[in-house]
């Protein structure tokens, strides 16, 4: 038996090195491409979750202040004016008023006694309060409130309970 001799190379050729580095950059290419695609994708989602926890801190806000109303001064479809109980310790109740100019992509704003109004939900594109009464008193406010982001945003809605059953400003009551 003859044995053919083993040829004495130790390495790779150029051409299968350059081969190599190519496929190489190919897959890493592709999958680079993916992973940017799949953030792309995924954008939009993150977009609207953060408007929806802003929309959301607004009506908790709106929902702790109304817990505590005392009376009720104005309530309209954009505007409601409250007063709660002495907060800062000066001896008087507090005066909250959030409003909505009706304007798409403007603030809802909030003021506390005569300090500056500051905006507590910003870009809204939609802001309806409405309540139901008995006997002079208002027992709920039901709040609508929706962002005008990027997204197309379904709006929050909720029904808030007034424990402390404020008169309401619209009839005088009998008591």
């Amino acid at each position: 038996m003859t044995l053919i001799p083993r040829s004495r190379r130790t390495g790779f050729t150029l051409v299968e090195i350059v081969s190599s580095l190519l496929a190489s950059s190919l897959l890493l290419m592709g999958l680079g491409a993916s992973i940017f695609v799949a953030s792309q994708a995924n954008e939009p989602n993150m977009v609207r979750s953060v408007e929806q926890i802003d929309a959301s801190q607004f009506l908790l806000l709106l929902q702790q202040d109304l817990a505590e109303a005392i009376e009720i001064e104005s309530i309209q479809e954009k505007t409601i004016c409250f007063s709660v109980a002495d907060r800062d310790q000066d001896g008087m109740n507090e005066r909250i008023r959030y409003e909505w100019s009706g304007v798409s992509r403007s603030p809802i704003w909030r003021q506390q006694n005569q300090e500056h109004s500051i905006d507590v939900l910003e870009l809204t594109s939609r802001f309806e309060l409405s309540w139901k009464e008995r006997n002079g008193r208002i027992e709920t406010v039901d709040v609508v409130a929706q962002t005008a982001g990027k997204q197309d945003i379904p709006p929050l809605t909720t029904s808030m309970a007034l424990w402390n059953r404020p008169t309401s400003p619209m009839k005088e009551t009998d008591e």
